[in-house]
């Protein structure tokens, strides 16, 4: 199979608005994804969903060191211009990031200001694997009344989300890819509860 450039990244495109204004709906890339074939030192998944999103007019990072070559290989191929973790529009947090590294890149993130809220950065977070679940509740604009999901990281990335959403509207808009292309969005208006243990939930809120 090969890629078409215009209709496979539009439908791409198609399915991260779905699951943006349907926070915790799942949505799945791999066909898409499977007909990245150049050679570049990316998921073809990943490599699928910058390409729809990265164009001249944004910037991106990786946070990630052995991810420096991948940054030159996008720019290249979207023409988004690199930038540090401060300024990019779009930050892309490998599954292997560790959990230090990732709490200090929190800290630098671009979250908006009271006047220009839109002003802040989106994090592309891949994990081992999304499913339908229990382990976080999903409350708020575009939701019916819960959603429910279960997601596999190492990453404590539900805590530094609330670091980061607790002065609404200000905060990050959460992308969370998987192994298999599955895809959910989590915006900054979106209520995260979860599941702790059997007797508690923790909330790890939105706005």
């Amino acid at each position: 199979m090969t890629l078409n450039p215009v209709h496979d990244l539009q439908c791409v495109y198609r399915k991260l608005l779905t699951a943006m204004s349907r926070p915790g709906h799942i949505e799945n890339i791999q066909a898409i994804g499977q007909k990245i074939n150049f050679n570049i030192n990316l998921n073809g998944n990943l490599t699928a969903l910058l390409m729809s999103l990265l164009d001249g007019e944004v910037s991106f990072c990786f946070i990630s060191k052995a991810n420096k070559a991948s940054e030159r290989q996008i720019n290249l191929l979207t023409y988004a211009q690199v930038k540090s973790p401060q300024e990019a529009d779009y930050v892309i947090i490998p599954a292997d990031c560790s959990q230090a590294d990732l709490q200090q890149t929190f800290s630098e993130l671009k979250i908006g200001t009271l006047a220009n809220p839109h002003d802040s950065a989106t994090l592309i977070l891949n994990v081992d694997k999304i499913e339908q679940g229990n382990q976080y509740l999903l409350r708020g604009p575009g939701i019916k009344t819960e959603n429910s999901i279960n997601i596999h990281t190492n990453i404590d990335w539900c805590t530094l989300r609330e670091f980061k959403t607790k002065e609404f509207p200000l905060g990050l808009d959460f992308i969370l890819l998987d192994l298999t292309g599955n895809i959910i969005c989590i915006p900054r208006t979106t209520l995260v509860v979860r599941q702790e243990d059997a007797n508690g939930l923790c909330c790890c809120k939105g706005w």
